[in-house]
This record gives C-alpha cells, structure tokens and sequence, in this order.
C-alpha cells in the first residue's frame, strides 16, 4: 500500500482508440452454466427468457450419454429435446460430453470406439445448430470418473476426429479444467493434445476477479511454448456462492475455542487476506459477521504470518479450501508451537501446495499429508484407509455436547474424510465435538487438538465441508469485475456458474451459486450482469485495463462509438475506501454504480471514494486519476 499523503500519477489511454482498443469482443461474449439437461429441465422455459433479459446469449450444460443412449445405437427419443429446447428459445447452446457414461460405455477413454460412433451421433444430429462441443468437465479433479492427463489426450483426439469428420467447422472445447492448471495440461499437450482443440477452456475459480489476469497468462504462456499461443481462452466455469452464514463459524467454532481453555470474547482472529501475492484461496472474503461471538478480526498478509503473535491474535485462520502456500507453513507451526489456536475449517488442510509465481499466479501441488505430524494432526479417508466410507450416512455432534450443538447431515454434504489421533504425542488430548460414519464406522469430522508437547497451542481441525461463499452485495460486485477484468486479460467468452441456485441445502456451497435463487428470485448479482451487458454489449472494444496500487481503470468503447470508463478497488481488504483525483477529458452523459444506479457526476479535479462496487462513467474521451 502507498501511504496516505503520496501520490502517484495513472495515466490511461493517451489517445482515444489504441491498437488493443480497436481489437472488438466477439457478438457473444456473455454464458451462463445451467442445469437444463438434468435437474433444471423442467423449469427452464421460464429460465431462457430471464437469461436474454441478462444479456446471456449462450448457456451450458452436460449431455449425459447414458441417458440418450440406451443400449449400443439404441437413442432414446425424449432426450434430444433437452438439447432443442435453448435453441429454440434463441439461445446458444454449448454441450459438455460424454456426461455420465452408460456402463457399455464406462468409461470412454477406455471404449474410444464405442465413444466415438456417440459422438458421430451427436455430430451427425446438431451438425447445423450446435458448433461448439466441450470435451468433458473438469477433468484434472482427481475424482474416481476422470481421466488422468495421459488418458484424456486419446479421448480429445478422438472427439476432434469424430467431429471434424461430420463437418470440419465444428469447433473442440478443451475441459474445463480446475483453475490453471497448467501441469496438467501440460500433460495433455506431451500426449499431442495441443493438436486437437479449438478452443482452450478452464475454471478460475478465486478469492478475487482480478486474479484471472494471472491465470490466463499462465495459460497463454503454456500454449504459446506449444505453438498454439492463437487459439482462443473460455471460462466455462465461474462463480462465488451467496451461501449463508455458516454453523461452524458462528455455533461450532465458539464452542471449539471454549474447549480450547479461551474465552471468545477475549479472541482477536487472523484472517490471511493476500490475493494480490496470487493466493487463491485465503480468507479475504470472509467478514466480520461470521464471528461475532469474538473480539474482532484482523486481516493479514503471508509475510505477517512470519511474525504472528499469539498474544495479539489468539486464532489463526489461513486458507478456506485445502490449498495453501507450503512455503509459509514453518510460519504457521511456529505459531502454533508458541500457543497460537490454529483454525482449519474444510476437508484435508495444506493437502496442494499453492506455488506462487511471483507474478500474481500460481501452480497447485498435491503434497497429501505427511507433513501435518509438524502439528499432531491427521486424517483419514475412503482412499487412504480400508473401512472408511466414501459417504457417511449421518453427521452428528459427539456425546457429550449433543445439548450445545445442533449439526445434521440434512444441513451439510457427505465427505469421506476423518479425523485421527495418529500423530498425537503423549501429553496431547483430543475433543470430538462432531462425528460422522454408518453403521460399522465412527469418527470425528470436527475437534480440537489441545497440544502440550513441543506444540503449546491448539488446532481446532474440521473435515467436513465449510465452505463459506460471498454476501449476495459482494457476489454482485464481483460479477462485472469477473467480466471486465476476463475480457480484458484476452479471455473471448465467460459462462457464469450458475444462473440459479440448484439446491436447498443451506450449507452446500453448491446450493447457492445461482443469480436467481431456486424460486427464480432475482439477486443483486443478476441486477449487476443485466446493467453490464448493456455498458459492455458484444462487438464493444476489448476492455484495456491499466493499475496502480488497488485501483483499477477499465475502458472500452461500445458499437454505437459510446466511450465507457470503469473505475473500481480490489484488494482493500474489504473495510477499506481508497480516495483518488480524477482528472476527466470530455462530458460525462451518466455516473452508475454495479446494480444501474445513478451517482453524482464528478468534475475533474474531484476526489473520489473508490471501493469495490464499480463507478462507471459514461461519456468522456480520456481519465486518469492521482492516487491521494
């Protein structure tokens, strides 16, 4: 951060059309994930009109191959209008094959020539209405369905040939793949997958926007080195979920730290906010309502975690999913070593290890468990250990604090993953205060490590999923920043995850991605996307966006010739307003905020608010502005 009282001068754009500017987004940049062929089928005659209002022109969803194909080249007739039916209402529709396969077919990198005749059926059939067909969904996941890297590359060749064969204007989506990850892909392109696409695609799902520009750079640099630096990037997958305030922050954790022999009121909690450094998954969205029970939170950087004092901040958490910057973990043990109270609230902790580039990205490393003996702690799950199982059937507080809990599976998702005392030394005690298993299996899910050994503090570990997501206002905020910055960092087309949310379970992550809820309910975020598609249609210039410090500046011009200026902060850590100068060149038509609003117009010379909720201005030739 620069200290108040020192300014630097942005300067954007000294001439009006730059070489990037006059490059134009293409007709239709705006998408939409979208459910329609399984769960969503039924309602989605009331969800294509609500996606054109939007601005939504593509949506996407699986095509499920056991579904359409019953028996070897037996079709079922009633599954073909799942895929009519966007077309029909004007929309573009984008398939991800082969869905879930049928067992004549399971799996289709091992049944290539049974996938293949599949896949000529769907050419054949869509050969004139569907141009684009993405080649599975996600598939460096690590899950039991997914193809390794090796495996996938014969799988995509097989697709493109199949396609290409029907009609050579067919165009291969490579996966979706998890983030950047480039290792993976890397492993494709050895296999010669580079050869075999269309389109690159991938799913940056982040603590921040802005994030995307490191990611696509990633990506780029990989294609490039492959000499297919020129094909163009999809975001298929992107999204933050409006889930609700979570009962392990506000009913668990009190409870945990309890236990722990401290007193919440008296507890200051770390929060590891450092996004910009390229951390992914830290805590930055997490706000100061989901302890209320505690004294108060304070946001920190990877580096402040050198020098934590348990003292001044008696709870640490540092990650919300289970990637973490390995090269920060002696910092993290220290802490813990010195009496420090480490949190860590979802499935398998510091499991990858987040490499950070130095240049705001990252690279994901699977690094599994071995190390966790540094804090006493362990797991166990259905891959790792026989007798555990994949999916639990109940999740209930343990036995002695059934009175202070309230915790039910109906509330939350199965896991398959436990806590175990294995690495404990002698001194040590555990607490269980949930368990979950069936009816041979028992094991706690969430406890407290109490550590009276070499280790002088507590780990206060859970397995379950937690996973808190964003406020409805911030996911609102979020959305134009995902578009502008993605634009604007070369990606050609964006699908946001999802149009509505799919699922009732209040602390489901998956439950409440959606710009509507499952009532068809309009959130701010829908507001947000439907004002920006108007500000930024397709066939406008491609964002250029320049940044100094956490301000950023995005311009672009529309069709009609129509200048439009964005002006937001993104890494403030959320409590903060960064006050900046402007200095404007031509007539502003109209200030709006995220959701349409209007806002005073600023003269130049004027000091303004900058947060994260965007300011456009409408209108003027050129703006700079003076950091205050």
């Amino acid at each position: 951060m620069f200290k108040h009282g020192i300014s630097t001068l942005l300067m954007l754009a000294a001439a009006c059309c730059t070489a990037a500017e006059t490059a134009r987004l293409v007709a239709d940049p705006y998408g939409a994930a979208c459910h329609i062929t399984r769960k969503e089928q039924w309602i989605a005659p009331k969800l294509f009109p609500l996606m054109k209002e939007a601005g939504i022109s593509w949506v996407r969803s699986d095509v499920d191959w056991r579904y359409w194909e019953l028996k070897p080249g037996e079709f079922n007739p009633q599954y073909a209008p799942l895929l009519d039916a966007p077309l029909k209402a004007g929309l573009h529709f984008l398939p991800i094959l082969p869905g879930d396969p049928p067992k004549f077919g399971k799996w289709p990198w091992e049944h290539l020539d049974i996938y293949g005749k599949f896949v000529r059926h769907c050419a054949e059939k869509y050969a004139r209405s569907i141009q684009y067909w993405e080649v599975y969904n996600e598939p460096d996941a690590g899950s039991p369905w997914c193809p390794s890297a090796e495996k996938y590359a014969p799988l995509l060749k097989r697709t493109w040939q199949e396609l290409k064969a029907v009609n050579p204007e067919l165009k291969v989506v490579y996966a979706g793949i998890v983030g950047a990850n480039v290792d993976w892909v890397e492993r494709t392109f050895r296999k010669g997958a580079h050869q075999y696409f269309d389109v690159m695609n991938y799913h940056p799902y982040t603590s921040m926007p802005e994030l995307i520009f490191a990611s696509a750079r990633q990506l780029r640099e990989l294609m490039t080195r492959y000499g297919v630096g020129d094909k163009p990037i999809w975001i298929t997958e992107i999204g933050w979920p409006t889930t609700p305030l979570l009962d392990f922050y506000l009913e668990v954790l009190p409870v945990a730290v309890r236990e722990a022999g401290l007193d919440p009121a008296e507890c200051t909690v770390a929060l590891v906010c450092d996004a910009k450094s390229g951390f992914a998954f830290g805590m930055d969205n997490h706000p100061r309502e989901l302890f209320p029970q505690f004294k108060g939170i304070r946001r920190i950087t990877l580096e402040e975690l050198k020098t934590l004092n348990p003292a001044e901040c008696q709870l640490l958490l540092t990650h919300r999913e289970e990637g973490f910057p390995m090269a920060y973990y002696p910092a993290v043990v220290q802490y813990v070593k010195k009496g420090g109270t480490l949190v860590l609230p979802y499935k398998l902790p510091y499991y990858f290890d987040h490499q950070l580039d130095g240049r705001g990205g990252y690279v994901l490393k699977q690094v599994n468990g071995d190390h966790l003996k540094d804090l006493h702690i362990a797991w166990d799950a259905w891959w790792t250990r026989k007798g555990v199982p994949q999916a639990e059937s109940y999740q209930r507080p343990a036995p002695a604090f059934r009175d202070k809990l309230h915790w039910d599976l109906k509330d939350h998702s199965k896991v398959g993953r436990f806590l175990s005392l294995r690495n404990m030394k002698e001194a040590d005690q555990f607490i269980p205060l949930v368990e979950g298993g069936n009816s041979s299996f028992n094991a706690p899910l969430i406890g407290v490590y109490k550590l009276n050994s070499d280790l002088k503090g507590n780990v206060i570990a859970s397995t379950a999923s937690v996973v808190y997501g964003v406020s409805e206002k911030l996911q609102a905020q979020y959305l134009p920043r995902t578009f502008i910055c993605g634009f604007a960092a070369g990606i050609e087309r964006i699908f946001w995850y999802n149009f509505i949310n799919n699922h009732a379970n209040k602390n489901y992550s998956e439950s409440h991605f959606g710009l509507l809820t499952n009532t068809l309910g309009q959130k701010p975020a829908f507001k947000a996307l439907r004002q920006l598609t108007r500000l930024l249609p397709g066939n406008s210039t491609v964002p250029v966006v320049e940044t100094r410090d956490d301000v950023y500046l995005a311009h672009w011009i529309k069709p009609n010739g129509a200048h439009v200026w964005a002006l937001w902060s993104a890494f403030n850590r959320q409590d903060l307003n960064t006050p900046v100068t402007l200095q404007i060149d031509g007539k502003i038509v109209a200030a709006l905020n995220h959701m349409g609003a209007r806002q005073p117009i600023p003269e130049s010379g004027s000091v303004v608010n900058v947060t994260g909720s965007i300011l456009y201005l409408v209108g003027p030739q050129k703006v700079s502005f003076q950091l205050k």
